[in-house]
């Protein structure tokens, strides 16, 4: 996260606060909603009185009533939902009446051919979840086995139906256990196109159980009429009728999979996944005219000399693809627009222990750091012992300087700007591929140094790698995926699947309370959490992993070289997320490692000395205690940091960095702790 202050970000979280009117009043009991009403023209749901009743007495648009498969907990549940995703004259799209719409969101934010393809799954039982019969957490694969409470089986054309791996999980961030959601999230991304089934069988319990089975509130849920009904295809309502035609098939064929009829499911649903261009094609499309485009103007600040290196400021002219409200322009075909051409900052930092040409690091920094990160002592110390100089630009949005903007936004009581600050991540990628050809065609050859001994250039132009840090790995991930002027990049505690990896990260708490305090209560919460993936889908590293080394995309590099680098027990970045990337692109495991990670390749570090091996996944261990399983904000333990303090850490990057193999330096498995 970069020298990121959680003392500044308590600042201006209490700033923004002030600013917007928010002070700290309980959040307001939204009213219920129940199964099958059409609530109209009623506006936000929240403005439903209690004893309303039903809003329309003949409903006639599913999209406009109540999730005809919920049982309550917030009108949409289940989400995502194929009764929200309606066959239009250009396919299926997601829609949503306003009023069923969490705050914050709109039909628009929501939009797109279906439901994101690590969307979490969220759904609500009356009486809740004994959390006993859940598969076990700490087993990826145990949703894989016809034994599992909890199965989600993918359909897909011209494919065999198959169970998912995914994690169930009771969010512990209810007030009360029994009032919990069900969370449910995808261990790998979900193929684009396809069709996911979820059904929830019988043998789950409500909560009362977990205190005393014999009490009156233990029971064993029972199973769902409408499902029923909607597979004997006998509707009882407009919303019924939705999922008779939109998700009838897909249920039928998943409940051959599960090995289950109507009877045995207390809840089941199905969505549909949206497409992979519609989320992916923009970015792909800007890199490449920022790949093309001329990188030749620039200037330069003088030099700074410090007592320990060399600082220059500059400013580059890069295609500028957004709008006013920072949307990224595209035309009637879907293609992205040059708006403009716009300078954007970068900083040069030499150390003197570079005293003659060397490999260069781009660098991107962390969660709203800067691009001064290279010049703090966590990673300058490596470029010193490295002998390399580095060149950042900003992540704009995500930056240090723009905290108090991004604050701001997420407490708005639109999310609208959140999506511009998305855009604004896909912006500053491109910039980074600019930056990248003005320094491997322009700048090395221009810029000089003299620490007082003799000019000389510092930076090789034909020797520049990525290295990016938390933030910058997240988004390194991307840009070694869609870049065409990248070909190695070291990727230090990166994640992706940010709807997932948020509530999670000690970071939450702060900036994590402008998203939260909008909500009435944990369930709409998570509906909206779970909604948030949709906003950042275009700069999510799972929507790009195939394109990492299996599918390079036209005009990458066919053989690019990857260091994966994760902190055991990471509380900034969960290991969860950054299991998953690695997983999903395929990147080996480096062999013995403190832990086993499921479902990746591994290469023996027996085989390192060779040198042939270009693409690895390392995992140090620090020695700090795990965290409490659950969506809740991990305690700070500083190992995000600390990994890149260690000598093993730093000899194996810097070899990579020199030469792109991967090789180990630590004496046996990575546990210098």
């Amino acid at each position: 996260m970069g020298r990121f202050s959680k003392i500044y970000s308590g600042l201006v979280l209490g700033l923004v606060l002030a600013v917007s009117g928010c002070g700290g009043d309980e959040p307001v009991e939204p009213a219920d909603v129940e199964v099958g009403d059409d609530v109209g023209d009623a506006g936000d749901v929240g403005d439903v009185s209690e004893d309303a009743g039903d809003v329309g007495e003949e409903p006639e648009d599913p999209w406009a009533m109540a999730n005809a498969m919920g049982q309550g907990g917030h009108a949409l549940l289940p989400w995502p939902a194929a009764q929200y995703q309606v066959e239009g004259e250009d396919g299926v799209e997601v829609r949503v009446a306003e009023a069923l719409i969490p705050a914050g969101f709109d039909g628009e934010l929501l939009g797109g051919s279906g439901a994101s393809r690590v969307a979490p799954m969220v759904t609500w039982l009356e009486g809740g979840i004994d959390p006993r019969g859940l598969p076990a957490a700490d087993d990826w694969g145990a949703t894989l086995g016809e034994e599992s409470l909890v199965q989600v089986v993918v359909v897909e054309e011209g494919e065999e139906a198959r169970r998912w791996p995914v994690l169930a999980e009771m969010d512990l961030t209810a007030r009360e256990p029994s009032e919990a959601t069900l969370l449910i999230r995808p261990h790998r991304p979900f193929p684009a196109g396809a069709q996911v089934v979820v059904g929830l069988k019988r043998g789950l319990r409500t909560y009362a159980c977990v205190s005393d089975a014999t009490s009156e509130g233990c029971a064993e849920h029972a199973s769902s009429e409408a499902l029923a009904r909607v597979l004997a295809g006998e509707p009882a309502d407009e919303a019924e009728e939705a999922w008779v035609a939109r998700g009838g098939d897909a249920l039928r064929e998943a409940l051959e999979v599960m090995e289950v009829d109507a009877e045995g499911l207390v809840q089941a649903w199905s969505f549909r996944v949206r497409d992979r261009d519609e989320v992916v094609s923009a970015l792909i499309a800007m890199q490449r005219i920022a790949n093309e485009a001329d990188a030749s103007n620039y200037r330069l600040d003088d030099v700074v000399y410090e007592e320990d290196r060399a600082l220059i400021y500059g400013e580059l002219e890069v295609p500028w693809f957004l709008d006013e409200d920072d949307r990224v322009v595209l035309d009637e075909a879907g293609q992205p627009q040059v708006v403009e051409r716009r300078f954007v900052e970068f900083l040069v930092t030499v150390p003197r222990s570079v005293d003659r040409t060397r490999p260069v690091v781009l660098f991107g920094h962390g969660f709203f750091s800067a691009i001064e990160e290279s010049t703090w002592s966590n990673l300058f110390d490596g470029l010193e012992q490295w002998e390399m100089a580095a060149v950042t630009t900003r992540f704009y949005g995500f930056a240090e300087a723009d905290l108090a903007d991004t604050a701001t936004v997420l407490a708005a009581e639109s999310l609208q700007g959140l999506a511009g600050v998305i855009d604004l991540q896909r912006q500053s990628q491109a910039n980074f591929t600019v930056v990248h050809n003005m320094l491997r065609d322009h700048l090395a050859a221009e810029l000089e140094v003299d620490f007082g001994q003799g000019a000389y250039r510092p930076l090789d132009g034909d020797a520049i790698s990525y290295m990016g840090i938390s933030n910058g790995g997240t988004q390194g991930f991307v840009m070694m995926s869609t870049s065409p002027a990248l070909k190695r990049g070291a990727l230090i505690v990166p994640g992706g699947g940010w709807s997932h990896m948020l509530q999670r990260a000690a970071q939450w708490p702060t900036l994590g309370g402008l998203f939260t305090r909008r909500y009435r209560n944990q369930a709409e919460l998570q509906l909206g959490v779970s909604m948030l993936q949709q906003i950042f889908d275009p700069v999510d590293s799972l929507n790009y992993a195939e394109f990492l080394l299996e599918e390079r995309l036209e005009g990458m590099d066919e053989a690019p070289e990857m260091l994966v680098v994760e902190a055991l027990h990471d509380s900034q970045v969960a290991n969860m997320v950054s299991r998953w990337v690695a997983g999903a692109a395929g990147v080996p495991q480096v062999m013995p490692g403190v832990e086993e990670v499921w479902e990746v390749p591994r290469v023996e570090s027996s085989t390192l000395a060779e040198g042939d091996v270009r693409v690895g996944y390392e995992i140090y261990d620090l020695g700090v205690e795990a965290h409490p399983v659950g969506n809740v904000a991990a305690e700070e333990n500083d190992v995000h940091n600390d990994v890149r303090l260690l000598e093993s850490y730093r000899a194996q990057v810097g070899e990579f960095l020199e030469s792109g193999r991967v090789e180990r330096f630590c004496e046996g498995v990575c546990d210098p702790g």
